[in-house]
């Protein structure tokens, strides 16, 4: 609706707190495809994007707590994002996608609706739109803000649009898909989960969408306990390289009145951040001049 209006450019705060690293990339790529995002437009936090996956699923012991709706999304998600991006994921990523689906849309009563996980998919495309005439009426506008592919066949959407209203309507459905589920990944899910973490950086990249970090916030809500830790350097060296992310990245404060800081501050914690970091050596890794440039480059971006 702001588009229609005439405003571009919005930036939207997501893959900031998960339960699995999959549903904080899942609602990046969201806001990305629901928004119909393009250059200049901004993810803010996108800490998901910059979670070590051998880290974190090895700290966990491979064990996550998780609400049923949001792991049986975040499998159906993952199979078919990563064959989007011709991603091979394991056979044993496979195996425990396929039956913790059939488990989860069988007691979420899915399964009766549709056996079928693409059509499961499909279904969760139609969450970026108003489906319904009795509250906005399908006008002009509608369609033309509309996510939906409107390639699709009728046929596709009378087999998805009721998988959809069991999602939206279903009072049993709502109530037993939040109850959370402990299930081990396999071994192999992490390296899965990086190469999937990779191709949707170098698309941010290409794109010329925004990563909007926030330090400190981070740092005080988030999963590490120093700024040396922080994503920021991963989503955009501080030393040019073609094999490292150049993805336009700025700094800022999230709240400056929660979170008791400014925008000085923030470059500052930075810049302490970098000069305390060290080689294998116990060298110091960058100078005060890459340091610098880094600084006036962040800040270019942000202007």
């Amino acid at each position: 609706y702001a588009r229609h209006c005439g405003i571009n450019h919005f930036t939207y705060h997501a893959g900031e707190d998960f339960y699995d690293i999959v549903d904080g990339l899942r609602t990046i790529c969201e806001a990305i495809d629901f928004f119909r995002y393009s250059m200049g437009d901004r993810i803010g936090h996108g800490l998901a994007l910059g979670t070590d996956p051998s880290t974190f699923y090895s700290e966990r012991h491979l064990l996550l707590m998780i609400p049923r709706q949001i792991l049986l999304d975040n499998l159906v998600w993952l199979k078919y994002e990563a064959g989007n991006a011709h991603i091979s994921l394991s056979s044993d990523t496979l195996l425990f996608i396929e039956k913790y689906f059939n488990t989860l849309a069988r007691e979420l009563g899915y399964i009766d609706i549709s056996p079928n996980p693409y059509e499961y998919y499909l279904s969760m495309k139609l969450r970026g739109d108003i489906m319904e005439e009795d509250i906005i009426p399908l006008t002009d506008f509608t369609d033309e803000v509309r996510y939906t592919n409107p390639d699709w066949s009728l046929a596709e959407k009378e087999s998805i649009i009721p998988l959809w209203h069991h999602y939206e309507k279903n009072p049993e459905c709502r109530i037993k898909g939040k109850r959370p589920i402990a299930m081990t990944v396999p071994e192999s899910y992490a390296a899965d989960i990086a190469q999937l973490q990779e191709t949707i950086l170098s698309n941010l990249e290409h794109e010329g969408i925004v990563i909007e970090t926030n330090p400190s916030s981070n740092l005080k809500i988030g999963r590490f306990s120093r700024y040396d830790q922080h994503p920021i350097t991963h989503f955009n060296s501080v030393i040019p390289s073609p094999d490292r992310h150049s993805i336009v990245v700025t700094v800022n404060t999230d709240d400056k009145g929660v979170f008791s800081t400014s925008l000085t501050n923030e470059f500052s914690l930075l810049a302490i951040a970098l000069k305390k970091q060290k080689n294998a050596n116990g060298n110091r890794l960058y100078s005060e001049g890459q340091i610098e440039d880094y600084l006036h480059r962040l800040a270019a971006y942000g202007n």
